[in-house]
């Protein structure tokens, strides 16, 4: 995003990072910056966030993502990195997912009496529905992530399995898992938050915005002799740009 990135070279650099992606990793999180400035000035108070500060949210999504694996629960131990692929990532032509994390005691100031993941997740959509990639579309997964653990002793039993998404997500592919599972760590943290991360068709339009701003540049060849200089051909740019919107297609089509 040019509101973000001083780098006129972006929009090639995010499909070039794309198309490594979908080539080498199991999962991946894809993370739009307008977005992330909602969220910062919305959920998190701060209306002119630095990139630093953007980065930080990033690293709070894949820290929440991620909790299952590197810590023991509050109800059960940590669990196999396999299973985290396989709840975000059920499709092995679906395995990329975006999110939004949210301050958890906001959530809890509001409505202290939440005692499950379901209700967390209704609250969150109650407050930042339209911050929520699962607003809108097919929703083919959908994770409620807990990092950290707030000085609540009865939070505790947010830790326990899997829920069912309410209907009003407008889950459309029956035929493939939809979850719920919210982990906090056993040991606190000041710093609890709680990460909505959804892979569904929204991922479609993401991919699509990154290829038409590629396409306007590439047409003109803008600043290609950047990366012709340096070894790159014409195909390897035509080659990663036909990737990334096939896999576009591909959610399109959910």
């Amino acid at each position: 995003s040019r509101a973000v990135s001083v780098s006129v070279t972006e929009p090639y650099n995010a499909v070039f990072g794309m198309a490594g992606v979908l080539k080498h990793a199991s999962l991946g999180l894809i993370f739009q910056n307008e977005h992330l400035q909602q969220l910062a000035a919305r959920a998190w108070d701060t209306p002119d966030a630095s990139q630093d500060f953007l980065n930080s949210l990033i690293a709070r999504v894949v820290g929440a993502v991620t909790a299952p694996v590197r810590f023991d629960g509050a109800d059960g131990p940590a669990r196999d990195l396999g299973g985290l692929l396989a709840d975000l990532g059920p499709h092995p032509d679906f395995r990329l997912a975006t999110g939004t994390v949210f301050p958890l005691e906001t959530l809890l100031r509001r409505k202290p009496s939440m005692r499950t993941a379901a209700e967390v997740l209704a609250a969150t959509l109650e407050r930042y529905q339209d911050l929520c990639p699962c607003a809108d579309g097919t929703v083919m997964s959908l994770g409620l992530y807990g990092s950290g653990r707030a000085n609540r002793a009865d939070l505790t039993g947010l830790g326990r399995g899997l829920n069912p998404v309410e209907s009003d997500l407008k889950a459309e592919a029956v035929d493939i898992p939809h979850f719920v599972r919210l982990h906090l760590a056993a040991e606190p943290s000041p710093h609890s938050a709680v990460s909505v991360v959804v892979n569904s068709s929204k991922i479609g339009e993401m991919l699509d915005e990154m290829c038409e701003r590629f396409d306007r540049l590439w047409v003109r060849r803008a600043f290609a002799n950047w990366y012709l200089d340096a070894g790159m051909t014409e195909g390897n740019f035509d080659a990663v740009r036909r990737e990334v919107g096939f896999k576009a297609r591909r959610y399109g089509d959910l």
